[in-house]
């Protein structure tokens, strides 16, 4: 299976001085894409950015010093949806994108898994974030960093970049995993001196999770000519369509009531039915 892609992000949006904003929509919003909107605000104290349902916050970090960032997750629900009006209690200046993924799970909290962030709040030339072990197959780790004075110097090593502007000081890139528990690389990059800095990484899970691992041979049991029964235990569990039809065409049979596949938990069986 495919591992989620980056699709595009919206043009920035913010306030100078204000207690609300509404981000840009990206363009071409697909119905069931992950959207992940960031908010970044260059002040000591904390905004408390509050989001509108159906969004959901993933990470909020303050470091202690000019610099506080917010990401929050939503499902896509058309081409029209319209972006939420974030709110927060004292006047400062804010700043917002939106990025949209596809080949995501549709539904949240299971389209986001682990997630991390690191921060310095005192003057740096170097911004780090440890990376992130995935928690499922063909996952996609995004990793956000926003400094207060410069953003990097350029995109992270093994990494693709998303976006990167000076104006904003903000680099966002990704890197695909393909197998659970193995991680995304270290960061450690060059800034000029000077620099408060926030890095975030956020894990996109795929539709369904990676490939299935059949753990036990298929058992084919005669119920009664001419139905038979092939019975799988799956980790993680996805569809096995193929090795039916496969089957179905040695045995000169059909395959029918071929079933949704079933969330992605490992150890499931089923139970597909061939005549």
């Amino acid at each position: 299976m495919t591992t989620p892609s980056f699709v595009n992000v919206s043009a920035e949006a913010g306030t100078g001085f204000g207690t609300s904003l509404q981000p840009s929509a990206p363009a071409s919003m697909v119905a069931g894409n992950l959207l992940l909107c960031l908010v970044f605000a260059p002040t000591g104290s904390d905004p408390d950015f509050s989001f509108p349902s159906p969004w959901t916050q993933i990470e909020a970090v303050n470091n202690s010093g000019n610099l506080n960032i917010v990401i929050a997750a939503a499902i896509c629900t058309g081409s029209g949806m319209a972006m939420p009006t974030i709110t927060w209690s004292s006047y400062t200046s804010a700043h917002s994108y939106v990025f949209q993924y596809s080949g995501n799970l549709t539904t949240l909290p299971a389209a986001v898994g682990n997630s991390n962030s690191a921060q310095d709040g005192s003057d740096s030339s170097t911004g780090t974030n440890p990376g992130m072990a995935s928690s499922a197959n063909d996952s996609l780790i995004v990793s956000f960093f926003v400094g207060d004075a410069s953003g990097p110097s350029g995109t992270p090593t093994s990494y693709t970049s998303e976006l990167a502007t000076t104006y904003d000081n903000v680099e966002v890139a990704d890197y695909a995993v393909a197998t659970q528990g193995n991680s995304s690389p270290a960061i450690s990059t060059a800034l000029s001196s000077g620099t408060q800095w926030i890095t975030a990484q956020i894990e996109v899970c795929s539709e369904v999770g990676g490939p299935p691992t059949i753990t036990a041979d298929p058992v084919i049991t005669t119920l009664r000519a001419p139905t038979q029964v092939l019975e799988a235990t799956t980790t993680p569990v996805g569809a096995i369509t193929t090795t039916l039809k496969s089957l179905a065409q040695q045995a000169d049979v059909t395959v029918s009531g071929e079933p949704t596949p079933p969330p992605n938990r490992a150890g499931s069986r089923r139970i597909f039915i061939i005549s």
